[in-house]
C-alpha cells in the first residue's frame, strides 16, 4: 500500500468508482477539476 494524502485517497477513491461503473455520477456545488475551494471534491 502506498502513502497518499486525505486528498490524493478521496479523488482515487473517485476515480475507481467510476472506471469500474459508468453509471457513477457526481453531484454537488462546486465539483470540477480543481474540486472546489479545498481542492477535492468529497
Amino acid at each position: 500500500m502506498s502513502k497518499m494524502t486525505m486528498i490524493e485517497a478521496i479523488q482515487n477513491a473517485h476515480d475507481i468508482a467510476m472506471e469500474r461503473d459508468k453509471n457513477v455520477v457526481v453531484f454537488g456545488e462546486d465539483v470540477g477539476y480543481f474540486g472546489g475551494v479545498f481542492r477535492c471534491t468529497a
